[in-house]
């Protein structure tokens, strides 16, 4: 029971956690294009 019950909260978190990951990543990616953009259009 226990082991099933850590296996539930593995399959529970490690979405949770690469999206997180996912979602950073693409807030900084789009961050660094703005900044790249705005330097290279002024």
């Amino acid at each position: 029971m226990i082991i099933s019950s850590l296996k539930l909260l593995v399959f529970i978190a490690l979405p949770t956690i690469t999206a997180e990951i996912f979602i950073t990543g693409q807030t900084k990616n789009v961050a660094h294009i703005e900044l790249d953009s705005s330097g290279r259009t002024n």
